[in-house]
């Protein structure tokens, strides 16, 4: 776990964050900045943390289902029946459900990750107003 004590701290994590990666794990951090709020602090690392553990499941899930309908109809649209499907059509829609699956997870990982930097920034922004009016 990393505790977070200063803005500088804070500014380092933003360009860390923004160099995305999908392998390697964000740290756990914890907020502990001495010129905000506790409540502030304590948010923040809640978010950090919820943010870090996303898996992107949700959206994988969703872009499969959406793909797999889209599939169906497509299919059934073009006229030929459940007996005409054939090996072809079975690879097709294994590939498009694996591939439309794999692309929804990274993109809810990208997602957190994106959400981790606003509240890094938020934190950045905040901490730079209590300093102003200190």
């Amino acid at each position: 776990m990393s505790e977070i004590h200063s803005v500088e701290q804070l500014q380092a994590i933003h360009r860390q964050l923004r160099l995305v990666s999908l392998i390697h794990r964000v740290p756990f951090y914890q907020f502990a900045i001495p010129d905000l709020p506790e409540s502030s602090n304590r948010d923040a690392s809640q978010l950090m943390s919820n943010y870090r553990n996303a898996c992107g499941c949700v959206t994988g899930g969703l872009l499969m289902g959406v793909t797999a309908i889209g599939f169906i109809a497509h299919y059934l649209a073009s006229g030929r029946g459940i007996a005409e499907f054939g090996l072809k059509d079975s690879v097709v829609f294994l590939a498009l459900f694996v591939g439309s699956t794999l692309a929804g997870k990274m993109l809810g990982v990208l997602w957190a990750r994106g959400r981790m930097v606003q509240v890094v920034r938020r934190m950045v922004a905040t901490a730079n107003r209590q300093a102003l009016n200190a």
